[in-house]
């Protein structure tokens, strides 16, 4: 993971991790010691520090940079206090690529997750021939969307069918950035086309239409695999020592009737303006958290001071019953799921909008600088889960406290409220829904685990052969059959069959050619969902959960089909460290060759008897670091064997008997103990 220096960025991605590990895949999280340390020490709704046997963190250096502290009373609100520190980021190049070569030494295949504004950071990754890199796109997906519709001029039609919806009078980006940081951003474009995908911090359910979209005009997968952060919160002991003052305060009051006010860590608001807002929230006579912190500078550890921003004299003292001001940093993502909170007065930064849409509050909306008015019109008018504090076509002129008096009471004290907070419980149920089992974003996530750990290997063929060999995923590969032994030894591989073609015509000619396939009958191989449940293969049940990861201490099988795909995973889970191992070791199956395809398949064939010889004669393998054994001993197995792949009642009846033997004797055993 390589994340960009800023808060919004560092949370993000820091929450990615916790996703991704839990497919027992280790994390490299590379930035500056100075937002590591920042990173862990403000991420919320779960401990980093827990699981450090599977994130491990790397400390970087930069050339020291100045940390000025921010201009509040600049007309552009965008932090450019921290251009300084962006500039410095760029020279993490020369570390990264160290990190990244000796990481490649070490692995089979190593995945770069990079933020957009880091792809000229992590560039040399293609002079690495067992790495890839993935761009994720801190916005939304409707803000990127946008984008590339206005680059092209406005000039490519949408479908007739398309269910995008382009609102009129769009905001315009005049004062969303600085030219320098435009510059900046500039910069990155030409690396960014080194990827071979984006990830973006959405669901389909809200996006999904802009999602697909997005593919075609990009001509690259795109995983839309969010919310990132956790979507259940366990909310900690009343009482309990450290815990956040804020959310002591939230128990004692009413479910929905507190609106939290935050405009984000980069953000620095002028004096008068911060007055008009106490006078609105006083005058609306509504209970409210509000964060009142200095913004975030380059180094958040230097000078960090208390807020000392002026607000109306005896102000905290005449709310004092109903509100409460923060001063210093608050844990966003309790507050916002704690039952107490009911609204959200935010600056709209996609990370704060994800939080808010999932935990199901409702949005008032007064968008900064970036891509903060975009996601506006997103919250707005789109979703129809927020309300608009401050238009962007009049972001220069001083909000008053009585506009600000009528947003709050709309938002917490109205019918038209009462139905926005409704929609956005709904539309916050859905979306949490979607990191379940069998859920959009789940199943988005399971496909780019799946992407990265494929058994495609990509190859070279003529531009008339490309539609045969482009796989699902988009590539130009061969689909190479491989059946392993329990020590990883490969017993057959069929390379050469089109990228395009289905596993199971694969699997159907290597049982019927010349030098076949065997399968002795009374045995079987295990295989995956794309195949059928037939004589001689066990597949698992499909439209149930499957991977290790989809069970945890408080999610156990509750069914023998259940605890079925449970060991079958785990069983099955050989042939892909096979695939991961025989693509580490030779670098040439991880890049795509310049050789025919008929010298290519020689060489995945050739490659996979080398894979064997070595796991043979090693005792000891370096790149598993576990005991080597021949479970075959150079011995086939005499008898019958199976030349049919028919799916039938009589295999399926057994495979459930097996099931639910297992799952008996499972139960019978954790009862004992």
């Amino acid at each position: 993971m390589v994340p960009f220096p800023a808060q919004g960025h560092l949370n993000q991605l820091l929450h990615l991790c916790r996703l991704i590990m839990a497919y027992n895949i280790p994390i490299h999280y590379a930035c500056t010691a100075t937002h590591n340390r920042q990173a862990m020490l403000r991420v919320h709704g779960w401990d980093p520090n827990s699981v450090s046997n599977n994130i491990y963190f790397h400390d970087l250096k930069i050339p020291p940079f100045l940390s000025p502290p921010p201009n509040p009373n600049t007309p552009n609100k965008f932090p450019s206090h921290l251009q300084p520190l962006f500039n410095a980021s760029l020279h993490l190049r020369d570390p990264m690529a160290e990190l990244l070569r000796q990481l490649s030494s070490k692995a089979t295949r190593i995945i770069v997750i990079n933020d957009s504004m880091m792809a000229s950071v992590v560039q040399d990754m293609g002079t690495i021939p067992n790495a890839e890199s993935y761009t994720f796109h801190s916005v939304s997906a409707f803000a990127f969307f946008l984008y590339l519709w206005e680059s092209m001029g406005k000039t490519k039609p949408l479908e007739p069918k398309s269910k995008i919806i382009i609102p009129k009078d769009l905001p315009s980006h005049e004062d969303c950035f600085t030219n320098e940081f435009l510059s900046f951003v500039g910069s990155q474009y030409e690396f960014q086309k080194l990827s071979s995908g984006c990830l973006y911090n959405t669901c389909r359910i809200i996006e999904g239409a802009y999602m697909d979209l997005m593919e075609k005009l990009e001509n690259k997968k795109q995983w839309a695999i969010g919310p990132f952060n956790p979507v259940k919160i366990i909310a900690e002991k009343k009482g309990l020592k450290g815990r956040h003052k804020c959310l002591e305060w939230l128990d004692k009051q009413a479910p929905n009737s507190v609106l939290y006010v935050c405009f984000g860590t980069t953000t620095a608001i002028e004096e008068e303006q911060i007055k008009e807002l106490a006078i609105g929230l006083e005058q609306s006579e509504q209970k409210f958290i509000w964060v009142l912190r200095e913004a975030d500078k380059g180094d958040v550890f230097i000078n960090g001071e208390l807020s000392k921003a002026e607000i109306l004299k005896g102000f905290e003292e005449r709310v004092k019953e109903r509100a409460l001001v923060v001063r210093d940093w608050a844990p966003q993502l309790e507050i916002l799921s704690h039952t107490s909170t009911g609204g959200f007065m935010s600056h709209c930064g996609w990370n704060s909008c994800m939080e808010s849409i999932t935990m199901g509050v409702p949005i008032a909306a007064w968008p900064m600088a970036s891509d903060q008015p975009r996601n506006t019109v997103l919250i707005t008018k789109l979703l129809k889960v927020g309300i608009v504090v401050k238009d962007w076509s009049r972001r220069n002129q001083l909000v008053t406290s009585k506009t600000i008096e009528n947003a709050v009471k709309t938002l917490m004290a109205s019918k038209e409220g009462d139905e926005m907070r409704k929609r956005t419980v709904d539309l916050g149920g859905a979306v949490r829904g979607s990191m379940d089992n069998g859920g959009v974003s789940r199943l988005e996530l399971n496909s780019f685990i799946t992407h990265i750990t494929s058994a495609y290997i990509k190859v070279t063929v003529p531009v008339a052969d490309w539609p045969r060999y482009r796989t699902r995923k988009n590539e130009i590969a061969n689909n190479v059959l491989g059946v392993c032994s329990h020590d990883m030894q490969f017993i057959h591989v069929l390379p050469g069959w089109e990228g395009s073609t289905v596993d199971s015509r694969v699997l159907r000619d290597a049982i019927s050619r010349k030098y076949p396939l065997k399968v002795l009958k009374g045995y079987y191989y295990l295989c995956d969902a794309d195949y059928n449940n037939c004589e001689g293969f066990l597949a698992p049940y499909r439209g149930q959960p499957y991977r290790p990861n989809d069970w945890r201490q408080d999610h156990q099988p509750t069914t023998p089909q259940e605890f079925f795909n449970m060991k079958h995973s785990c069983a099955r889970n050989v042939i892909e460290r096979a695939f991961d191992l025989l693509k580490g070791r030779w670098g040439i199956l991880g890049r795509r060759s310049s050789y025919s395809i008929k010298i290519q398949v020689r060489i995945i064939v050739a490659c996979a008897l080398l894979h064997n010889h070595v796991i043979r004669e090693m005792p000891v393998d370096t790149q598993e670091s576990f005991p080597c054994s021949n479970i075959l001993e150079g011995q086939e197995l005499e008898g019958d064997h199976i030349i049919h792949l028919e799916s039938s009642d009589a295999c399926n009846e057994w495979r459930d008997n097996l099931a639910r033997e297992m799952f008996d004797h499972w139960r019978a055993s954790t009862h004992e103990s």
